[in-house]
């Protein structure tokens, strides 16, 4: 039996050890954890401090493609799993309620995500975590709820999941359980905080608030529902993550309103393209309303239950608009590197809501 040594360099991963010696993961941690005392043996793509170098043998016979896909697989929710392409985005919102033409509240919000992804034989997979959270708020008695919302998400927004191949959008969140543990110690801490609470109606709204995050972190569809409405995961989760070329047809979208809680509201898009590198493409998208699937009636309705008895003048007309622009990276990591995003809600002429999100790839 012949033994080769591998030397470990200051800052090596094991998925850089294994491009430098032109052998796959699998296969090198295989061999060495079949030679390897216990306290030296790879365990979750973690390589123990205090070596200095990994061993391999010729005496087992190498791993078949469909062996290495399967160890993938079953470990790629592994801390330090080797994820083949990594990028960091930092994100910033601003969002405007006016009502009457007059500015009543706005939230700015900075966000930094990092996202992991490998291709694999049975499909791509992702890893998302929110690496930073800072959200600035007016009027500040909103503060307190923003807080908790700002909290919900660290939970939410962290994560490994598969990607439909067909539409690019998240197709199975593969630590669904692990979330809903993390989720569960958050209620858990969330209790104390509230207990000064004397009012009835308001410690009611808690529990209200509390049971219906718990439903739909719980219910898959549900969590997928919600990170759809999320603009990062609307613009990062695209058909472009699974083919070769960007789309520029029309196409009809479902979005949700943040006026009147969740409304489906279906929007018709255009796509064009403004230019072209060797490495990038930037598109232009446009959504406009569909009339013909609007129920005007049932948001009138929703209107003047909630925002009548405020600002006085009766429903005039809905609209729902979104304009994109964005650059995505056509080389062989295929990411987005840049989006401007303007939606903008309105009953017209009484109350309107503007997003206003810029995402940017710094990694």
């Amino acid at each position: 039996m012949r033994v080769t040594y591998l030397d470990i360099h200051e800052g090596d991963t094991i998925l850089s050890i294994a491009k430098r010696a032109g052998l796959s993961v699998p296969s090198i941690i295989r061999c060495h954890n079949w030679l390897a005392l216990p306290n030296n043996k790879i365990v979750d793509f973690s390589i123990p401090s205090h070596l200095t170098s990994l061993q391999l043998t010729d005496i087992l016979p190498p791993l078949t493609q469909e062996e290495e896909e399967l160890f993938y697989i079953e470990n790629i929710t592994a801390k330090d799993f080797p994820f083949e392409t990594v990028a960091k985005y930092r994100c910033e919102q601003l969002v405007m309620t006016k009502l009457d033409g007059v500015v009543r509240n706005h939230a700015e919000t900075k966000r930094e995500f990092l996202v992991k992804k490998i291709l694999l034989n049975h499909g791509l997979y992702v890893r998302v975590s929110l690496c930073d959270n800072a959200i600035t708020v007016y009027p500040n008695a909103m503060s307190e709820a923003v807080n908790l919302l700002s909290e919900i998400d660290m939970v939410k927004c962290d994560f490994v999941c598969k990607v439909d191949p067909n539409t690019g959008y998240i197709e199975d969140i593969i630590t669904h359980q692990e979330l809903i543990s993390r989720w569960n110690k958050l209620k858990e801490d969330l209790a104390p905080r509230y207990d000064f609470l004397r009012t009835p109606e308001i410690r009611q709204k808690v529990e209200d608030f509390i049971k219906i995050v718990d439903s739909q972190i719980t219910d898959m569809p549900s969590l997928l529902q919600d990170l759809k409405t999320k603009v990062f995961f609307d613009l990062f989760f695209d058909r472009y993550l699974v083919v070769n070329e960007p789309g520029t047809d029309s196409y009809s979208c479902n979005f949700y309103s943040q006026l009147f809680d969740g409304l489906p509201v279906d929007l018709d898009f255009k796509q064009e393209c403004l230019s072209e590198s060797p490495d990038t493409i930037t598109i232009k998208k446009e959504g406009k309303v569909q009339e013909k699937t609007l129920n005007k009636e049932q948001i009138a309705a929703l209107y003047d239950a909630k925002y009548k008895p405020m600002i006085r003048y009766k429903f005039s007309d809905y609209n729902y608009e979104y304009q994109e622009s964005c650059i995505i990276n056509t080389t062989r990591d295929c990411l987005l590197d840049y989006a401007d995003v303007l939606i903008r809600e309105e009953v017209r002429n009484n109350i309107e809501l503007i997003t206003d999100y810029k995402l940017r790839r710094i990694e």
